[in-house]
Parts: C-alpha cells; structure tokens; sequence
C-alpha cells in the first residue's frame, strides 16, 4: 500500500492536530474518569481510533470538538467494560455468605468466652 505526497502532508498535519488537543483531551477525559491512569488509558484508546478515523475529519471543521465526540464514545466503552466486569452476587448466594459469616462470629464468640473464664 503507497501513500502519496497528499497522503503524506494531510497525516502530518493530522498528528499535528493530535498533538496539540493532548492536553484538552486528557483534562476532558481526567473530568470524566476523576482518575489520571484512567485518563490516560482512555486517551490512548482515543488516539488509536482517532489515528484509525483520521481521514473521517473533515479539515476545517472544529477537531476538538471531534476528538471530543471519540473520547466521550471511548469513554463510554470503557464504563461499560467496567460495569461487566465487576462480580455481582445474586440473593441466594449473599444469603449463604450472611449464615457463613454468623456462623464464624458465633464461634469467635464461644472462643473468646472460653478463654476468658479459663
């Protein structure tokens, strides 16, 4: 796959364009996530799609504006990869962990009133 000189000079300008909306992008991102290594792993995902997406911008209209649009969507998918990966216990199983945990208190409690009457 050859790239022209056209090519060439409208990814250039597109990284330039990148590299200057970092730094907006990351406290857009860091205002979202309240968390500097989320942001950070969030920006990467963005500028991989943005690098991916690049030819999809339309020079001449406003790139942080776009860029915004993609860091809020990579946002939105790391937030959902989130909520599906958190464990949630479903009644049953909470129940049987509520029993478990009294069980071990009750004797924890004999225990200790053992040793204080020995």
């Amino acid at each position: 796959m050859s790239i022209s000189i056209a090519d060439s000079q409208s990814s250039d300008a597109f990284a330039e364009l990148m590299t200057q909306h970092q730094a907006s992008l990351y406290a857009y991102l860091l205002s979202l996530t309240a968390n500097s290594d989320i942001a950070n792993d969030v920006l990467q995902e963005t500028n991989v799609v943005l690098w991916r997406e690049w030819r999809q911008y339309e020079p001449g209209t406003r790139f942080g504006a776009w860029a915004r649009r993609i860091a809020h969507f990579q946002f939105m998918t790391f937030r959902q990869k989130q909520l599906r990966d958190r464990v949630f216990f479903d009644d049953d199983v909470v129940a049987s962990l509520a029993v478990a945990g009294k069980q071990v208190d009750d004797h924890s409690d004999e225990h200790t009133d053992a040793q204080t009457t020995a």
